[in-house]
């Protein structure tokens, strides 16, 4: 890569920043960018790192991105060590890229994270307001060559865990050929992600979008998900931030620079099954033709961002977002309610005002707790609306509804925020989700009931053997536990709360030996979710019983139909009734999943009313 290009630019530099200024909102925070000294390299600095003196401080980021972008906007920045010094000097430049990111107001650093660290040489780091989270890189990887690394090998474990206890963040920057279409790369992310839920991801260059398709193709994986975001440093085509606005709409997306990137004259450009920078070192451009002369890299980004969001139809409150807000809030220097939302919702402390204590009612089964919204016969998957729902509160966590695909992957959530009762995200021949806990949450405040909040953890097929904890898979077992903490971790500060029972719809797929074991297992669920969950001891269970056809069904919901006589916190409501309303002769329509809600929130209020 060439040098650092100076302040002084060509007239065509000057042309198109002046173009491109004219579509800038008034402030932008800059989300990646780097800082470095030339003493802490590990080999002599050259190229792009060797052209800023002996420091690059923020005030030479600021002196540097000015022409392109108007020295007023610039708000702060995200600064970022550069992940090439010594390995016996991370320690230090951490220290000094915090220090110098104080002395420059509304900005945040990052700290270098590394395989061989102790954990405990981040501590000096942590009292700072200033530090905002971490930043790994393959070149700390010991796999060779590092840009094939797996994620685990230069992302240490410890500091996911360390993000997630104080709210952090870690920007990634993917290696491996495919990037996020790697599959490793998704299965590493993902679990992760819901492992650490707190720990906030920033999947750096649109998650390396160098080569657009890969990221295209790659952002399914982390459907869902609530705790990731994108940066757009270094990225000159549109495709990968479409995806990502297709996917993720526009609070995920942050504009950066990747500076000193952004200083670059040229462009990259996805080639065949990868990328290629060009530049005054790969490039004749006296060959291209009379129109072919370069601009910088931060012109590139800055116009395939903007093309990108007009594509979208993004207006100026997006574009405020996209160029500072969503990276403010992030990090910190600005309250969430500061700027709108993914989607127009109350917080928890609106749908939960004046509530004390809150019951919650935990829903779990397989795919009729879930809810599929696939019948032909119902074009329109949504549930026929209702008034009442935007003032029940719900929370989400749903696993894939393929069976037989190894362990389900979440697909679905509420983004760790109790939310209005709504459906749920789909998948495959599901453009949506919903299952009973609509009829449910509805039948409840109809009859004037409040204070209450709907837990739900489905997936789709798989047997028994999910919920049954210490089996050779329990992650349905797990995957509740895992929920119901994260729902109460959501609640209002000061509300307390209790465990008010368990809504469980599941037994179509069972095997013989596990519809034989349904009633014990069931029971054995129930007594250790007593145990595990936060004031769970006095929880009822309400048992939503299969309509579907089959000798291992029937045994099912014998089973299940036996459990109030053994254990009189069990309620079982029969649903044969409802099976001409199985679609394919397995799932419920609209009409029988509103039912059996409507009829698990009457067996709860009998209950009460013998109370």
């Amino acid at each position: 890569m060439n040098r650092l290009n100076t302040p002084a630019k060509t007239e065509l530099d000057r042309r198109l920043a002046a173009d491109l200024q004219e579509r800038l909102p008034p402030r932008l925070f800059d989300a990646h960018a780097h800082l470095w000294r030339q003493a802490d390299f590990e080999q002599p600095a050259a190229g792009i790192w060797a052209g800023s003196g002996d420091e690059a401080t923020p005030a030479v980021w600021r002196e540097h991105l000015a022409p392109q972008v108007g020295a007023a906007r610039l708000a702060g920045a995200l600064f970022i060590p550069v992940p090439y010094p010594r390995p016996k000097r991370i320690a230090a430049v951490n220290a000094w890229v915090l220090a110098s990111a104080a002395a420059c107001p509304g900005s945040r650093a990052l700290a270098l994270v590394a395989p061989e660290m102790p954990p405990d040489e981040l501590n000096p780091l942590l009292a700072s307001p200033v530090l905002a989270g971490f930043k790994p890189y393959h070149t700390f990887s010991p796999v060779q060559p590092t840009f094939q690394a797996p994620l685990q090998t230069f992302l240490p474990e410890w500091a996911w865990a360390l993000a997630h206890e104080r709210r952090l963040v870690i920007t990634l920057h993917l290696v491996r050929d495919q990037a996020l279409a790697d599959p490793e790369n998704q299965r590493e992310i993902r679990a992760c992600c819901e492992r650490y839920p707190r720990a906030r991801l920033i999947l750096a260059h649109a998650a390396r979008g160098f080569h657009a398709p890969n990221t295209v193709r790659g952002l399914a994986a982390l459907r869902g998900l609530g705790n990731v975001w994108f940066d757009t440093s270094g990225i000159c085509e549109r495709d990968a931030f479409e995806a990502i606005l297709r996917e993720f709409g526009p609070r995920r997306l942050m504009w950066g620079t990747d500076y000193p990137v952004s200083q670059i004259r040229g462009r990259c450009v996805t080639v065949g099954d990868g990328f290629a920078w060009l530049e005054a070192d790969s490039v004749n451009w006296e060959k291209t033709g009379p129109q072919g002369r370069p601009t910088l890299v931060g012109l590139e980004s800055l116009r395939a961002l903007l093309a990108a969001a007009d594509a979208f139809g993004l207006d100026e409150a997006d574009l405020q977002d996209l160029f500072a807000g969503n990276a403010e809030r992030l990090l910190g220097l600005a309250a969430e309610e500061d700027s709108r939302t993914e989607a127009a919702d109350p917080p928890a402390d609106s749908l939960l005002a004046g509530v004390k204590h809150v019951r919650l009612f935990v829903l779990t089964g397989q795919s009729n707790s879930l809810g599929t919204t696939a019948d032909p016969a119902e074009p329109e998957p949504a549930p026929p609306t209702d008034p009442r729902d935007v003032d029940i509160p719900f929370f989400w966590r749903n696993r894939s509804t393929r069976a037989g695909d190894g362990p389900a992957m979440l697909f679905g959530d509420s983004g760790g925020k109790i939310l209005p009762l709504q459906a749920q995200q789909g998948e495959g021949a599901n453009p949506l989700f919903w299952g009973p806990e609509i009829g449910f949450g509805r039948r409840l405040a109809a009859t004037g009931e409040t204070g209450f909040l709907i837990v739900k953890a489905s997936r789709g097929g798989g047997g028994n053997r999910f919920w049954l904890k210490g089996s050779a898979d329990d992650h349905m077992y797990r995957h509740v536990v895992e929920t119901v903490r994260q729902a109460v971790s959501a609640l209002p500060e000061g509300v307390s709360f209790e465990i008010a029972a368990l809504l469980y719809v599941q037994g179509e797929s069972d095997s013989a030996d596990e519809a034989s074991a349904s009633g014990e297992r069931l029971r054995l669920l129930a007594e250790n979710l007593r145990q595990d969950l936060p004031q769970a001891a006095n929880m009822r269970v309400l048992v939503g019983g299969i309509a579907a056809p089959g000798a291992s069904r029937d045994i099912v919901r014998g089973q299940q139909a036996n459990l109030p006589a053994r254990d009189g916190r069990f309620r079982y409501i029969d649903s044969l009734d409802l099976r001409p309303l199985l679609y394919d002769q397995l799932h419920f329509n609209k009409t029988a999943k509103l039912e059996l809600g409507r009829r698990l929130a009457d067996a709860w209020l009998a209950d009460r009313a013998l109370e």
